[in-house]
């Protein structure tokens, strides 16, 4: 069963996590989130839903320690930039 409030597997997740503004990054949280109950409850969460739990997890708190993001420039080059 899909809902609106879960992101199941095969929903794509926005690429950029950086991008999101905090409230969007929380809100994906908690549509995870509410995915991965759902998988426990008809037996084990798939490995795609824990990786991409695990991803915006590490952004939350990313964000929440203020530590740098890394930014890609439009020719592929990378740098560290603040907040």
């Amino acid at each position: 069963m899909n809902s609106k409030f879960r992101l199941t597997p095969s929903t794509p997740l926005p690429e950029d996590l950086e991008s999101l503004t905090d409230e969007a990054v929380h809100v994906v949280h908690s549509r995870l989130r509410r995915q991965m109950d759902a998988e426990y409850a008809d037996g084990l969460p798939s490995w795609e839903t824990e990786v991409r739990l695990d991803e915006v997890r590490a952004e939350l708190d990313r964000r929440e320690n203020g530590e740098p993001r890394l930014t890609l420039w439009s020719d592929g080059s990378q740098v560290l930039s603040a907040g």
